[in-house]
């Protein structure tokens, strides 16, 4: 999902609608349904919509490479974990990929109707590529160019993503946010984060350093 899957990961051009500025700034930035819990793995990414307790998608590991997303180069997410049931409508769930960067974007679709991000699942003799979702354990990985030709010498947005998994009775499989700068040509200050974010490999937090 960054799509993380930037999902991201994750914001293209090509997804961008077009509405009002007011709408834009009710969508930005994407609240934590709590600020100290952060997703497991590789992110600065945090849990939204419900409690991660609450979240029928057990991440066991969010990896997004590079973190924070960037300009022209390869954004690489993968998402992992399991489901402990067979839900009814699993096979129909859907994954909703939305976020400001810096206009407000959309897409939703049914899992298995994506061609990116893809569903990967371990069987006896290796793996079993493409969705739906599916009990037990599941990856999905995804892999974006996400390329910058403006004119201006600088580019800079502040950006925020949120991708959701949910069934067809709109109960949450995973959900999760992230907030971050991306900036072209890359700047020292390119990995500061946008809100709440915790280091998780050098164990300091980072406090609205970029707003």
């Amino acid at each position: 999902m960054l799509s993380i899957f930037y999902l991201v990961l994750l914001a293209q051009a090509a997804l961008v609608s077009s509405i009002t500025r007011q709408q834009v700034i009710s969508k930005r930035p994407f609240m934590p349904w709590d600020p100290h819990v952060d997703v497991e793995g590789h992110n600065h990414a945090y849990y939204t919509q419900v409690e991660r307790k609450d979240q029928l998608f057990r991440i066991t590991d969010l990896s997004i490479y590079p973190d924070p997303p960037a300009l022209n180069e390869h954004n690489f997410v993968l998402v992992a974990g399991s489901i402990s049931h067979d839900y009814p409508g699993l096979k129909n769930a859907t994954l909703k990929i939305s976020g400001v960067c810096p206009d407000y974007y959309e897409i939703e679709k049914r899992i298995d109707e994506l061609r990116g991000p893809i569903v990967r699942r371990r069987v006896l003799h290796g793996y079993e590529y493409g969705g739906p979702l599916r009990k037990w354990h599941n990856e999905m990985f995804y892999d974006l160019f996400w390329p910058w030709w403006g004119p201006e010498p600088l580019k800079k947005s502040n950006c925020s993503v949120e991708v959701t998994a949910k069934l067809p009775d709109e109960r949450i499989l995973f959900s999760f946010a992230t907030n971050f700068t991306a900036q072209w040509p890359p700047s020292k200050s390119e990995g500061l984060m946008l809100g709440r974010v915790q280091d998780k490999e050098a164990g300091t937090s980072f406090e609205d350093r970029v707003l």
